[in-house]
């Protein structure tokens, strides 16, 4: 059985990255590509780059600034799990001229780091909890949910191998211990008196119960279904936009409608409408794949009208969203720029 590895990439490669990222005139998708190629290069320079993208360059400010962008560049430093972008991500919380996108994707991946080689949990925590109670709501409950995180990396032992992934993603929260139904984890989430914390548990329980079920190949529409009617969970749009997150993972066609309707809510945060169309170009393309020509086309044309969106981390996930379901649908191997190899 072959196996894909990343192979190592030129000093003159990352570099070439780097500069499509930081150059306005690149189109937004080339620029993502890039982006997302430095987030998968192991050299420890795609690091650097990715926060030379980060620290200093605000929107409205420096012509290479974009919200989505560098989000996606925040999250992207959470995910590769080096110590060394604890200052980046601090420098990011803390700067009041970044977009508030973006430091709340700062503060998420800050916890994300939590248990890594090198990474002080007391310098995470201080941080933290200096924002926990700020006036940004997304980026306190961010720093809320990341103190928790936190505290249950310092409950266990081994957290180098331990700490929870689904498809080399870090979650933000870890699953539920006691055992709960579809139904019951539906109503932990929209449970608005319940603990952010406690309904983001539930919310990572309930999608590994129907990824379980995917790879069984058991039937989970009501599963789905059940998951994107939470959606409308009252009480924090942070935890709207995780479920949307979440939807975009599972890639699940039934929950097409759901997610169309949170795009064309214009009274829904920015950040959850945002998540929601990101969600629906894997869901369009894997649509196509499987010839859910109804369900595609759906998806299609709300991606499509939201182009003009006036909100524009909207409309630029939209555009990204389209060219991600071109790709899930064609024969590309790779929608990065990491050069791969197959390894028997």
């Amino acid at each position: 059985m072959s196996v894909c590895e990343i192979k190592p990439v030129s000093q003159q490669e990352l570099a070439k990255w780097s500069d499509i990222v930081l150059d306005p005139s690149k189109s937004l998708v080339q620029r993502a590509k890039a982006l997302w190629g430095l987030r998968h290069a192991r050299e420890p320079e795609a690091l650097e780059y990715l926060g030379k993208f980060l620290i200093n360059i605000h929107e409205n400010l420096h012509p290479a600034a974009n919200e989505l962008l560098q989000h996606e560049a925040a999250y992207c430093l959470g995910q590769r799990g080096d110590a060394g972008a604890v200052p980046i991500l601090i420098n990011v919380i803390t700067d009041d001229k970044h977009a508030v996108i973006v430091r709340h994707e700062a503060a998420e991946a800050l916890a994300a780091l939590a248990g890594r080689k090198g990474v002080d949990l007391n310098e995470l925590k201080t941080i933290l909890s200096k924002y926990q109670s700020c006036n940004h709501i997304e980026l306190a409950e961010t720093c809320q949910i990341g103190l928790e995180r936190l505290a249950y990396v310092q409950s266990i032992s081994n957290t180098e191998s331990k700490i929870d992934l689904f498809n080399n993603i870090v979650d933000p929260a870890h699953p539920l211990d006691d055992k709960k139904s579809p139904k019951e984890l539906k109503e932990m989430i929209m449970k608005s008196d319940l603990s952010l914390y406690i309904r983001y548990r539930a919310l990572f329980t309930l999608r590994n119960e129907i990824a379980d079920l995917k790879r069984k190949r058991s039937s989970y529409s009501e599963e789905a279904r059940l998951l994107s009617s939470c959606l409308t969970a009252p009480g924090s749009a942070l935890l709207r936009h995780e479920i949307a997150f979440v939807l975009g993972e599972l890639s699940l066609p039934d929950t097409t409608e759901h997610l169309c309707l949170c795009v064309e809510n214009l009274s829904e945060h920015p950040m959850v409408r945002h998540e929601a169309a990101e969600a629906l170009g894997d869901i369009m393309g894997n649509s196509r794949v499987e010839n859910l020509d109804e369900l595609a086309s759906r998806a299609e044309n709300c991606l499509k009208n939201h182009l003009v969106d006036e909100k524009q981390v909207v409309r630029e996930s939209c555009v990204l969203a389209l060219d991600v379901a071109d790709y899930i649908s064609s024969e590309d191997f790779n929608y990065c720029s990491v050069p791969q190899q197959l390894s028997a």
